[in-house]
């Protein structure tokens, strides 16, 4: 009987490397505390290193969080990188006192208003992102 020798030739697993993207976002906080809070399990938050966080902010994988102390209504500006595959995110804001006081999240060209009540979460799903591949050079205006 001939010796028959079969070998296989190692198969090349290509892992599709999954593209991450950071897109801007902006929370404007007119109150004494405001939050945006992150519903998505895929995405998380990251800090955009040239733009500081203001002062008693806090910023974690979900959530972003400015405290001024109760009834100490106070004007701050926070910007941060949602980073995922690009895929629509789910988010909540919520902030303190009633209006005029305001929480407004801008990603992309849409503005996202709280306009509930104190201490009530008002909740967006499915927002679309407009993103660009994480470790691409930003331009000046992206900077600002």
């Amino acid at each position: 009987m001939p010796f028959t020798h079969t070998f296989q030739l190692p198969i090349e697993h290509t892992d599709s490397k999954q593209v991450l993207v950071e897109t801007p976002v902006t929370l404007h906080i007119e109150s004494d505390w405001g939050m945006f809070e992150l519903m998505s399990a895929t995405a998380s938050l990251k800090r955009i290193p040239w733009k500081p966080l203001p002062p008693k902010t806090t910023l974690t994988d979900t959530i972003v969080k400015w405290d001024n102390g109760t009834h100490n209504v106070g004007r701050v500006t926070i910007y941060f990188y949602v980073v995922n595959d690009g895929s629509p995110i789910s988010f909540c804001t919520s902030r303190g006192m009633d209006p005029p006081h305001i929480a407004y999240v801008f990603i992309g060209d849409f503005q996202y208003n709280n306009i509930y009540g104190p201490n009530v979460p008002m909740c967006w799903s499915r927002v679309p992102l407009k993103s660009s591949p994480m470790g691409e050079e930003r331009t000046a205006n992206e900077r600002r």
